[in-house]
């Protein structure tokens, strides 16, 4: 055993420059490795903490702008999410799926009060996404199924 280190440190001390490049080449390495595992905790953690990294097995409709012009139609025509589309799609996927909610995006408002105002985006949901989502909100209520039957103007902030 003795031996084997004395063999080692005659190389070291005859080879320096070469044990100097392997010592930083491996210091790199471990600092890489650890740079990279905590980038990717980093990237777990966000993705957790996103409103999709909440929920498992909802499927969420997006209304959008078509790119193309298609059967007489132009190009950038609305796509809305509609009732049966949801509708349909429950049916269709009841295994897989635990909810389907369709998400109205809005563009950017000023909303205002008697002390403040903010510039935003709104999104538009359905009740069930509260429960999926595990949203919280801290005064008042949430919106109900019997706000959407009977088409109440409702807002949560």
């Amino acid at each position: 055993m003795f031996d084997l280190f004395n063999e080692i440190l005659q190389t070291m001390r005859t080879n320096k420059l070469r044990t100097i490049l392997t010592g930083i080449a491996v210091a790199w390495g471990i600092f890489m490795l650890i740079v990279l595992l905590g980038f990717a905790k980093g990237v777990r953690t966000a993705f957790e903490d996103s409103p999709m990294g909440q929920t498992s097995n909802v499927l969420q409709l997006w209304s959008g702008r078509t790119s193309m012009p298609f059967n007489g139609l132009g190009a950038g025509r609305t796509i809305p999410v509609r009732e049966r589309d949801m509708k349909a799609l429950r049916h269709d996927i009841v295994d897989n799926v635990s909810a389907v909610s369709g998400v109205l995006e809005g563009n950017t408002v000023v909303m205002r009060s008697d002390s403040s105002s903010i510039s935003s985006t709104y999104s538009g949901v359905y009740p069930i996404m509260q429960r999926e989502e595990q949203l919280r909100v801290t005064n008042g209520r949430f919106i109900n199924d019997r706000d959407v039957n009977d088409a109440s103007k409702v807002v949560v902030l």
